[in-house]
Order: C-alpha cells, then structure tokens, then sequence
C-alpha cells in the first residue's frame, strides 16, 4: 500500500543523497569547526580512511576538494594541513558576503513579491532555529543561518552566485564556530532571520545595505 508521505504528489523531488566524498568532506569541516581539528593539523588520507574506516578514494576526493575552496592547504609534504582562518581572514569574508548578498536580494525580492510562496523555504529553517534558542548547540544554529541564506540565493535564481556562496559555506561555518560571541544571543539571532524574511516581502531595497550590516556578524577569526 502507498502510504500518505507520497500523498501530495507521486513525484515530487527526491532527497539528494551526498556521495561518500561529499559525507567525508562534511565531516572534516565539523571537525575543524568543532576544534576537534585545530589550525595547522596534518590531515593525511591514510588517517581518515582508517579513522572512518573507508577506502581511500572519497577520502582523496574530499580533501582535494576542500583544498581547491581554501578550507585545507599543502604541509610541503604528504598530507594537508588546516588552514589558519584568521582575524584578518574572517573580516575579508564578511566584505565578500556585504558585496554579494544585496545583489541576491534584489533579484529575490521581485521573484518573492510576485510569489509570496517562494518564502515558505524559508520557515523550517526559522523553526529550527526557534528549537535552538534555548540550546548550545553552536554549530547547528551557524549551519542553520548559512542554509537560510543559501535559500535567499537560490530564490534568486542566479547559479554564479550559488556556485560562489558553496565555496564560502566552509569558511563561514568554521568562522562562526570558532567566534564565541557569535552564539551568545539565540534569541537576537533567530529575531534577525525573521526580519530578513518580513524584509524580503514587504522592506525597501533601498535599505538592505543597512540591514545586512547589522545582521552579518563581525566575527574575530583566530589570531595566529
């Protein structure tokens, strides 16, 4: 018998299921933003394939990956490294989102006003972050803040700016967790992203620059 999780619609969107170098790349991130992996670490295929107990090809696709995005760097040897994320670092990547995000807003906000609909991707990444409130789970409430505005670019329609704002990801999540003042207001934070929403449908474009300022955090970085 089907049952009732198909029942609005046979074909609707299958889950993306990550491939194996994606799942190892994902874990290797967490780790750095946990500090599990700290600055300067070694990280060698060998290791990680024994430590997740897989074959050695995602492994090297994984770090090959987060090598080309900046998120690990050469050792001059075997192996790479975990890059420095510093304060000078994270300040750079909060100018690249100032620059990048008011041109996703304006090419979100006449797509959601004739659409008001497209802003429901928008509101179980509120739930969730109304769940976290009370939590300390810093790295789900960062990884929540960057998914909602992943679903702002993706509003927008323009595949440049995914295809940019996913090289980024890494950097903001390891950024964020590694900041303790980023997630000290819960609170404050789950407030922000609504306003972000409520501005989407009815704000000034005029005013985003503001907004965004106040909302994008001045994270520290780590000082090296």
């Amino acid at each position: 018998m089907i049952t009732s999780e198909i029942s609005n619609g046979a074909f609707t969107p299958l889950p993306k299921k990550k491939t194996m170098s994606e799942e190892v790349a994902e874990r290797i991130i967490l780790a750095i933003a946990s500090g599990e992996q700290k600055p300067g670490d070694r990280l060698t295929e060998k290791g990680i394939s024994d430590a997740m107990d897989i074959s050695r090809v995602p492994v090297r696709e994984a770090l090959l990956q987060l090598e080309s995005v900046g998120v690990l760097a050469p050792t001059g040897g075997r192996g790479l490294q975990v890059g420095s994320f510093s304060k000078s670092q994270a300040h750079e990547l909060r100018e690249i989102r100032l620059a990048l995000e008011p041109i996703a807003f304006q090419r979100a906000i006449p797509l959601v006003r004739a659409d008001p609909g497209r802003l429901n991707a928008l509101d179980p990444i509120l739930a969730e972050l109304a769940m976290l409130a009370g939590t300390d789970d810093g790295i789900r409430v960062a990884d929540c803040d960057i998914r909602f505005h992943r679903e702002i670019i993706e509003i927008s329609g323009s595949e440049l700016l995914l295809r940019t704002w996913s090289n980024l990801e890494p950097h903001m999540l390891i950024q964020m967790c590694n900041d303790w003042h980023y997630n000290s207001d819960r609170i404050g934070e789950l407030q922000m992203h609504r306003e972000l929403r409520e501005f989407l449908f009815e704000g000034d474009l005029a005013d985003i620059g503001a907004l965004l300022d106040k909302h994008i955090p001045k994270i520290a970085g780590i000082d090296l």
